[in-house]
């Protein structure tokens, strides 16, 4: 079982109402930096989000309250005949120009719906605000929800407001499962990959940031091909990896 952290908040602005996740206990808050701590009042994580950096995390001092990862004869195994009612949320990322190409041809081979609902150009800040997920799951019903979210956030300096935002729409999740998926990179970001992998559980947190995929000629979104590349990866990792493992074998 997964230890409890407390989240100390340096700076200012606390919020009295903790939010839950499977990593961490926290409070919301506007700070400089978020120092976690375990059970034992050991440090566990420091991500320092004042100025120009976020990281400065001690080699001792990662997320090490989760599973590891599991060998290849020892993975779970993957739960047969459950369809699910999957609902896909973020910015275009989540849509035709991004995932909902290769992810519909897993889904409708696999027995499984999926509902795409995305705004180009939109934001952590915009979803947190709107409480869209919030309203979504309300009107959809979903079994499981994908977050593609980030993408218009790569070169962001404000990252203590985007750690606000984050927790704010895990927080409009409730209890449906979700797993959420982080930008492709096509530059390198200023911190919201890393700030992304140290508030999400890593069976919960997809990195995009290193595939290489073929891209549209806008250089940004992913071709047909790379929607499926990027499709072909996630799958494999929700199967195997994920907290919330489903069948999506590969398309024939």
């Amino acid at each position: 079982m997964l230890a409890l952290a407390w989240l100390v908040v340096v700076g200012y602005g606390l919020m009295p109402t903790p939010i839950q996740n499977d990593t961490l206990v926290v409070k919301q808050a506007k700070s400089r930096a978020f120092v976690g701590l375990d059970n034992s009042g050991q440090t566990a994580f420091v991500v320092e989000v004042a100025g120009k950096h976020l990281g400065n995390v001690a080699a001792d001092c990662t997320r090490t309250k989760t599973p590891e990862k599991q060998a290849a004869n020892e993975r779970p195994k993957v739960p047969k005949g459950e369809k699910q009612r999957i609902l896909m949320i973020g910015d275009s990322m989540a849509g035709p120009a991004g995932l909902e190409y290769g992810m519909q041809q897993y889904t409708l081979f696999n027995g499984h719906t999926l509902i795409v609902k995305h705004q180009s150009s939109s934001s952590t800040q915009l979803w947190s605000q709107e409480k869209r997920a919030k309203a979504l799951i309300e009107a959809h019903q979903p079994s499981f929800v994908i977050i593609a979210l980030g993408s218009n956030e790569l070169f962001v300096r404000d990252l203590e407001e985007r750690a606000y935002y984050i927790h704010d729409i895990l927080e409009q999740l409730g209890d449906t499962p979700y797993i959420w998926v982080g930008p492709p990179n096509w530059r390198p970001d200023t911190g919201i990959n890393e700030l992304l992998a140290k508030m999400i559980d890593k069976q919960r947190f997809f990195s995009s940031q290193s595939l290489k995929l073929p891209r549209q000629e806008d250089g940004i979104h992913p071709n047909l091909e790379g929607s499926r590349l990027w499709a072909d990866t996630l799958t494999e990792w929700i199967m195997y990896q994920s907290a919330y493992p489903f069948t999506l074998y590969t398309p024939q």
